[in-house]
Protein backbone atom coordinates (compact mmCIF):
# COMPACT_ATOMS: atom_id res chain seq x y z
CA UNK A 1 0.00 0.00 0.00
CA UNK A 2 3.22 2.30 1.15
CA UNK A 3 4.54 1.59 -2.28
CA UNK A 4 1.41 2.27 -4.57
CA UNK A 5 1.03 5.40 -2.56
CA UNK A 6 4.43 6.32 -3.46
CA UNK A 7 4.53 5.80 -6.84
CA UNK A 8 1.42 7.64 -7.54
CA UNK A 9 2.60 10.49 -5.79
CA UNK A 10 6.56 10.94 -7.39
CA UNK A 11 6.72 8.67 -10.14
CA UNK A 12 7.60 10.90 -13.26
CA UNK A 13 8.95 7.79 -15.27
CA UNK A 14 12.75 10.02 -15.80
CA UNK A 15 14.01 10.38 -12.44
CA UNK A 16 12.15 9.59 -9.98
CA UNK A 17 10.72 5.95 -8.44
CA UNK A 18 10.29 3.25 -5.96
CA UNK A 19 10.61 -0.66 -6.21
CA UNK A 20 9.39 -3.28 -4.07
CA UNK A 21 13.10 -5.30 -2.94
CA UNK A 22 15.57 -4.76 -0.61
CA UNK A 23 19.69 -4.90 -0.15
CA UNK A 24 19.03 -9.08 0.00
CA UNK A 25 18.42 -8.68 -3.61
CA UNK A 26 20.58 -5.91 -5.42
CA UNK A 27 20.54 -7.99 -8.58
CA UNK A 28 16.34 -7.98 -8.62
CA UNK A 29 16.44 -4.23 -7.73
CA UNK A 30 18.46 -3.17 -10.42
CA UNK A 31 16.58 -5.62 -12.89
CA UNK A 32 13.55 -4.17 -11.95
CA UNK A 33 11.53 -2.30 -14.75
CA UNK A 34 10.93 0.47 -12.64
CA UNK A 35 14.96 1.15 -12.26
CA UNK A 36 15.40 1.09 -16.67
CA UNK A 37 15.35 5.13 -16.93
CA UNK A 38 18.76 4.67 -14.54
CA UNK A 39 21.90 5.26 -16.24
CA UNK A 40 24.64 3.36 -14.01
CA UNK A 41 27.31 4.60 -16.77
CA UNK A 42 26.87 7.78 -14.70
CA UNK A 43 27.26 9.23 -11.05
CA UNK A 44 23.54 8.84 -9.26
CA UNK A 45 22.92 9.37 -5.22
CA UNK A 46 21.86 6.16 -2.83
CA UNK A 47 19.52 6.89 -0.59
CA UNK A 48 19.69 4.38 2.14
CA UNK A 49 17.67 6.26 4.65
CA UNK A 50 15.49 4.30 6.98
CA UNK A 51 16.63 1.26 5.45
CA UNK A 52 19.42 -0.41 7.03
CA UNK A 53 17.83 0.16 10.48
CA UNK A 54 15.46 -2.60 9.68
CA UNK A 55 17.73 -5.36 8.54
CA UNK A 56 18.37 -7.65 11.60
CA UNK A 57 21.59 -8.76 9.52
CA UNK A 58 24.41 -6.37 9.25
CA UNK A 59 26.71 -8.62 6.99
CA UNK A 60 23.29 -8.85 4.67
CA UNK A 61 23.30 -5.08 4.55
CA UNK A 62 26.83 -4.67 3.84
CA UNK A 63 26.73 -7.37 1.32
CA UNK A 64 23.99 -5.18 -0.30
CA UNK A 65 25.49 -2.01 0.25
CA UNK A 66 28.68 -3.04 -1.61
CA UNK A 67 27.37 -4.83 -4.45
CA UNK A 68 25.11 -1.35 -5.01
CA UNK A 69 28.84 0.12 -4.93
CA UNK A 70 29.90 -1.87 -7.44
CA UNK A 71 27.11 -1.29 -9.91
CA UNK A 72 27.19 2.24 -9.43
CA UNK A 73 29.51 4.48 -11.60
CA UNK A 74 32.60 6.48 -10.06
CA UNK A 75 31.43 9.98 -8.21
CA UNK A 76 28.46 8.25 -6.87
CA UNK A 77 27.63 9.28 -3.65
CA UNK A 78 25.41 7.35 -0.68
CA UNK A 79 23.56 8.53 2.27
CA UNK A 80 22.86 6.55 4.70
CA UNK A 81 20.84 7.16 8.13
CA UNK A 82 20.74 4.39 11.17
CA UNK A 83 19.88 4.33 14.54
CA UNK A 84 22.63 4.50 16.25
CA UNK A 85 23.33 2.99 19.79
CA UNK A 86 25.64 5.42 22.38
CA UNK A 87 28.25 4.00 23.60
CA UNK A 88 26.81 2.45 26.96
CA UNK A 89 30.19 3.78 29.17
CA UNK A 90 30.03 6.72 28.40
CA UNK A 91 26.04 7.79 28.02
CA UNK A 92 24.86 4.44 29.85
CA UNK A 93 21.00 6.05 30.03
CA UNK A 94 20.80 7.13 26.15
CA UNK A 95 22.28 3.55 25.99
CA UNK A 96 19.42 2.15 27.92
CA UNK A 97 16.85 4.27 25.80
CA UNK A 98 18.51 2.46 22.65
CA UNK A 99 18.00 -0.53 24.17
CA UNK A 100 14.09 0.01 24.98
CA UNK A 101 13.25 1.34 21.93
CA UNK A 102 15.17 -1.56 20.11
CA UNK A 103 12.80 -3.53 21.97
CA UNK A 104 9.78 -1.62 21.22
CA UNK A 105 10.28 -1.86 17.88
CA UNK A 106 11.03 -5.17 17.34
CA UNK A 107 8.04 -6.26 19.27
CA UNK A 108 5.86 -3.83 17.83
CA UNK A 109 7.22 -4.04 14.13
CA UNK A 110 9.31 -7.10 13.88
CA UNK A 111 11.96 -4.97 12.74
CA UNK A 112 14.14 -1.48 13.88
CA UNK A 113 18.12 -1.97 15.03
CA UNK A 114 20.47 0.44 16.76
CA UNK A 115 23.67 -0.56 16.14
CA UNK A 116 27.24 0.77 17.45
CA UNK A 117 28.89 3.30 15.98
CA UNK A 118 31.72 1.20 14.09
CA UNK A 119 28.75 -1.26 13.18
CA UNK A 120 27.34 1.87 11.21
CA UNK A 121 30.54 2.89 9.70
CA UNK A 122 31.66 0.15 8.46
CA UNK A 123 28.67 0.08 6.23
CA UNK A 124 30.63 2.57 4.57
CA UNK A 125 33.81 0.13 4.13
CA UNK A 126 34.66 1.12 -0.14
CA UNK A 127 33.41 4.23 0.03
CA UNK A 128 35.64 7.39 0.03
CA UNK A 129 33.76 9.75 3.02
CA UNK A 130 33.18 13.32 1.86
CA UNK A 131 32.27 15.78 4.26
CA UNK A 132 30.15 16.05 6.86
CA UNK A 133 31.81 12.17 7.67
CA UNK A 134 29.75 10.18 10.05
CA UNK A 135 27.91 12.23 12.24
CA UNK A 136 24.84 12.78 14.65
CA UNK A 137 21.89 13.76 12.30
CA UNK A 138 20.68 16.81 14.78
CA UNK A 139 24.20 18.33 14.31
CA UNK A 140 24.57 18.36 10.47
CA UNK A 141 23.41 21.93 9.58
CA UNK A 142 21.83 22.53 13.24
CA UNK A 143 19.98 25.55 13.57
CA UNK A 144 21.81 28.11 16.27
CA UNK A 145 18.47 28.06 18.33
CA UNK A 146 18.22 23.98 18.47
CA UNK A 147 21.45 22.51 20.36
CA UNK A 148 21.76 18.85 19.19
CA UNK A 149 21.25 15.74 22.00
CA UNK A 150 23.55 13.01 22.66
CA UNK A 151 22.91 9.40 21.67
CA UNK A 152 20.66 10.61 17.94
CA UNK A 153 21.05 8.51 15.16
CA UNK A 154 23.79 9.20 13.16
CA UNK A 155 24.82 9.68 9.62
CA UNK A 156 27.51 9.27 6.64
CA UNK A 157 27.59 10.47 3.52
CA UNK A 158 30.13 9.40 1.22
CA UNK A 159 31.40 9.20 -2.48
CA UNK A 160 31.76 5.50 -4.56
CA UNK A 161 35.38 4.88 -5.55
Amino acid sequence: MVLAHHLALIRDGRTTTAVRGGLEDVPGLLRDPETSFLDLDRPVGLLLTGVVSHLGDLDTAARGIAELRGALAPGSHMVLSHYCRPDPVRHPKDALRADQLQQLFTEQLGHGYWRAESEVASLFDGWESVPPGLLQAQKWRTLPVAPPSRGATRCRTATGT
